[in-house]
């Protein structure tokens, strides 16, 4: 539950990466906190979910993905904000600007990608880390044989992603 920019480590060049860090983080004046004020998380990384005290399963951290990768690409988090509070407020009720504001070279595919990782509602998200990696395997396939490889099909893509 703690996905986050800070938490990726690449071993060996690029060639592994590992997730580090599982501390839980500590927020005060936060109401979705447990009674001993802790919360697992990083706020500008929470999934509407973890930030409404609600279940979370793995589908939530596909959603830090989302902000991370959306971060790694912009420079910004998707729901940057002056506190935690305003930060988690964001995540629950409002949407990212589009990549393609930040990076008017990002292609739509990956636009809808990571628009499809921040679904507000987890059964719209990529339901797992599996499905996840084959999207971008078949990508990374087509962008490395441009010649010999179809273009991906994209069944992930639904209509609310294509203009992401």
């Amino acid at each position: 539950r703690d996905i986050k920019p800070a938490n990726i480590l690449l071993d060996r060049g690029v060639d592994r990466v590992r997730v580090g860090d599982f501390k839980l983080v500590r927020v005060s004046d936060d109401a979705s906190m447990t009674r001993s004020g802790m919360i697992a998380g990083t706020p500008l990384y929470m999934a509407p979910e973890q930030v409404k005290g609600e279940v979370c399963d793995p589908r939530s951290d596909l959603f830090s993905l989302g902000s991370m990768v959306y971060t790694l690409l912009t420079g910004v988090p998707p729901f940057q904000a002056d506190s935690p509070y305003a930060a988690m407020q964001k995540i629950v009720h409002d949407e990212p600007k589009p990549l393609r504001e930040y990076r008017s070279d990002t292609p739509s595919w990956l636009g809808s990608f990571v628009a499809k990782l921040l679904e507000k509602k987890a059964e719209n998200r990529f339901q797992t880390a599996r499905d996840v990696a084959e999207a971008l395997e078949a990508e990374l396939n087509y962008i490395q044989n441009p010649g010999t490889s179809a273009e991906p099909k994209r069944a992930w893509l639904t209509h609310s992603h294509a203009v992401a």
